[in-house]
Formats: structure tokens, sequence, C-alpha cells
């Protein structure tokens, strides 16, 4: 192409770049998508602030009072990704965690919208605390006193005038506790030493009825509630 001035040839140079120009727009990239992901922390079901959260490697934040973590998280639909965690003190930490994978929200309830993905993280209390409590009858049903009262085959309290005792133990998670009466000086009575093992999976409250009379026989002699 020919031209024949200074001025037209900046005119014809504008028109040639102008379509450059608009191509340079069209091809800049699309910014990845976000995806909106709600952690939840619990420890026996209740809330539980400061749990550390990551996703491959990278920290996102940590657990509010609520127990929960809101983040938006950038990757592409599908893409999975491997989450840690770490519980407070005074908690195990967790066991492996399931991939995160991100998908797009579908769906029209705008509260579940807006909390998009959601993961639930387990942090199971280092202890248990438990409370037993004891009470030693005879064959007649009534209560016997002063009679020791054994954890593990070391005395640990004594039953008193109602027959009753009470233990409070902070255990691991699902340990087992034998408690038994100590019955070497009281004679006549079957079995001796009757006792019951109590497993403490969970938070709890044991009441048990513990006999010893001349027609009982064996281990976890009477009833636990």
């Amino acid at each position: 192409m020919h031209w024949s001035s200074s001025a037209g040839r900046g005119l014809l140079v504008v028109v040639a770049l102008l379509p450059g120009l608009l191509l340079s727009a069209c091809e800049e990239e699309t910014p990845p998508p976000r995806f909106r992901v709600t952690f939840k922390a619990e420890v026996d079901g209740a809330a539980l602030p400061g749990v550390r959260i990551t996703a491959d490697g990278q920290v996102l934040g940590e657990t509010g009072d609520s127990g929960e973590l809101g983040i938006e998280i950038t990757g592409v639909e599908g893409q999975a990704m491997v989450i840690e965690a770490e519980c407070p003190e005074g908690h195990r930490q967790p066991l492996e965690l399931p991939l995160l994978t991100l998908r797009s929200f579908q769906g029209l309830d705008p509260a579940a919208h807006a909390r998009g993905i959601e993961m639930t993280i387990e942090c199971p209390p280092a202890e248990r605390h438990a409370v037993i409590v004891i009470r030693a009858l005879d064959q007649d049903d009534k209560p016997v006193v002063n009679l020791p009262v054994n954890v593990r085959g070391h005395e640990v309290t004594r039953t008193n005038d109602g027959g009753v005792a009470h233990l409070h133990y902070a255990v691991p998670p699902n340990s087992t506790l034998r408690v038994s009466l100590g019955t070497d000086e009281i004679e006549n009575i079957r079995p001796q030493n009757p006792g019951a093992r109590f497993r403490f999976p969970t938070p709890m409250r044991s009441s048990c009825s513990i006999r010893a009379s001349s027609d009982a026989s064996g281990d976890g002699v009477g009833g636990c509630a």
C-alpha cells in the first residue's frame, strides 16, 4: 500500500494496529475460578476453635469461636486437595482426612450456597473424664459399708454408710477400667472381690451395683448403667 504524506502514514498505522489491539484484549486470560469452602471443627459434637487447617501444604487459617473457618480457594473444577488439621492442645490429631474436591455449588438455598463445600474435622479429646458410682449390696439388697474399692488392684476408697463410693478418673479414650470390692476380710462371700469392667469411649457417668452374696460368681456381678 502507498501513501503520499507523513500525516496519512500516521493515520494508516493507527488503523493497521487497531485490530491487533482488539485481538490482544480478547486473548487476556480468564482468572481461575474460586470455590467457597467451610471447615467445621468439633470435639464430641461441640464447636472447637483454634484448629489450624492447611490445603496442599498451604495454611488456610484457624477455626474461630464458632468452630468454623470459611474461605475461598482458587483452583479448577474437580481438583483434589490434601487437607490437614492441627488440633489444639488437649486433643488428639484427627485420622487421615478425605481429599477435598473442588466443585461448583449447585442448589437454590442461599445459605447453603454461601457456605459452599463443607468439611467436618473431628478432634477427639486426649482424655475422657469418667465418673463411676459404686453401690455395694448384699444378697438382701442391704448396703455393705466400709468395703474397700479397688481400681486395677489398688484400694482407692471405701464405701460409705449407704454402701456407696464415688470415683472420678481421667482416662485415655477407649480405655478399660476394672473396679472391684475387697471382700477378703468378710466370711461366706461369693464371689471373692466381685467387680465390673468399664469401657470409656465417650464422656460418661456410670452407676454400678456390685453384689456379694452366697450364690453369685464371676466378674461383673450386678448391673451398670
